[in-house]
């Protein structure tokens, strides 16, 4: 979680509003679109996760895939 937290709080920082942290449901992508987290230098999406606890999805998320996990108040981090 590390890794979100800190992208929630440098994007507020540079596009305003509150950090949030965003769930997917895994389940409902497409395996074939999942690959390796550009920073993590994984040769696939599995080692991506395994080295980072990170990956990229190329494509559209669906928006039923798509929940609130974490807001940020009073200097951390709660569900909503």
């Amino acid at each position: 979680m590390g890794a979100a937290y800190f992208a929630a709080k440098d994007a507020a920082n540079t596009q305003g509003g509150g950090p949030v942290v965003l769930a997917v449901i895994t389940d409902m992508l497409k395996e074939s679109r999942l690959e390796p987290d550009e920073d993590s230098q994984g040769r696939d999406w599995c080692e991506s996760i395994r080295v980072m606890g990170t990956l990229s999805y190329r494509g559209t998320i669906p928006p039923e895939a798509i929940s609130l996990a974490y807001v940020h108040r009073d200097r951390k981090w709660v569900e909503p």
